[in-house]
């Protein structure tokens, strides 16, 4: 399983996008935790509406002490052999993260 870590605090106008762009990738094997700072904005409104709709979407809102809190505690929860993160106002090219788990599933 490939877990996809997303850091994001009032990220509005980022996250549906982010969330996306993971969705596009057809990947059966994965898994999208995105770790919310705390938004003030409408970031968690827009992650629930997806969450309840996609299973493999996983997420918490809480305060934490900056990006790499976040990251540390979606660590924590990811359940993959394999871990990406993905910045919210990042993307993935199409189809990368099933050529990911191809290239991994065929390493000795």
């Amino acid at each position: 399983m490939i877990s996809v870590i997303t850091p994001v605090y009032n990220g509005e106008s980022f996250i549906e996008s982010c969330i996306k762009i993971v969705i596009e990738q057809n990947c059966g094997d994965v898994e999208h935790i995105i770790v919310d700072g705390g938004s003030q904005d409408g970031t968690v409104t827009i992650i629930k509406q997806y969450a309840e709709k996609y299973p493999h979407i996983r997420w918490i809102s809480e305060a934490d002490q900056g990006q790499s809190d976040a990251m540390n505690k979606g660590l924590d929860m990811a359940k993959g052999n394999i871990i990406s993160f993905l910045n919210v106002d990042d993307y993935y090219e199409p189809l990368v993260l099933n050529k990911i788990q191809k290239f991994f599933n065929n390493l000795p």
